[in-house]
Parts: C-alpha cells; structure tokens; sequence
C-alpha cells in the first residue's frame, strides 16, 4: 500500500525544470552522438567502396595504383558533397527553428497585449 501511494503521488506530480533540463540535455547527447556516426559513415562508406572498387579495376586493367588513387581522390569529392549537404540540412533545420520559436514568442505578447486591453 505504501509503494502504490508513492507511484501515485509521483505521477501526479509535474517535471520540474532540472528535470526537464536533464532529459534535453541527455537527448541533445544523442543526437550529438548520432549526428557524428552519421558524418563517419557519410566519410568511411564512399573511401572503402570506391577504393575497393579501384583495387578490383587495376587487378582487372593491371594498371598498379591508377585507378586505387583515382578511387581515393573522387571518394573526398564524394564524402564533400554529401557531408556538405547534411551541414546545410542541419543549419536550415536550426533557421526554421528560430522562426517557430520567434513566432510563439509574437503570438505569445500578442495575446498578452490583447489581455491588457
């Protein structure tokens, strides 16, 4: 009886703000930690496959390192371009969430101007 009496105390209680930061800070973590894998396959899977892919054309042609080092050279160009455009994504994404939040804080006086008068 007494645990139950607890369970319920707890869920009726609200989140306080530490608890709040806390989950927002764990959660901006992940998504750190996400983002970064992310950015390391955008950078390994281009390098491995088209260096590979370049070892199997000079096994093929017998032109030694050519194609190995043209492989390696158009991976960077490769791995550019991509990881180019999920900074670009990401910043966008932040642009559009400072125009959500100006807009609550717009609409937010508004109401309050509206309330005063």
């Amino acid at each position: 009886m007494h645990f139950s009496f607890l369970r319920f105390l707890f869920k009726i209680m609200p989140e306080t703000n530490l608890q709040k930061n806390e989950k927002k800070e764990t959660q901006n973590t992940f998504n750190a930690i996400g983002l970064a894998m992310q950015l390391g396959y955008l950078i390994a899977l281009p390098l491995v496959l088209l260096s590979l892919a370049g070892r199997f054309l000079d096994q093929y042609f017998v032109t030694s390192p050519w194609f190995f080092i043209a492989g390696i050279i158009f991976s960077i160009f490769v791995s550019s371009y991509l990881v180019y455009f999920k900074a670009a994504g990401i910043i966008s994404g932040m642009g559009n969430e400072k125009q959500k939040t100006s807009a609550i804080a717009e609409q937010a006086s508004d109401n309050e101007q509206e309330i005063k008068k």
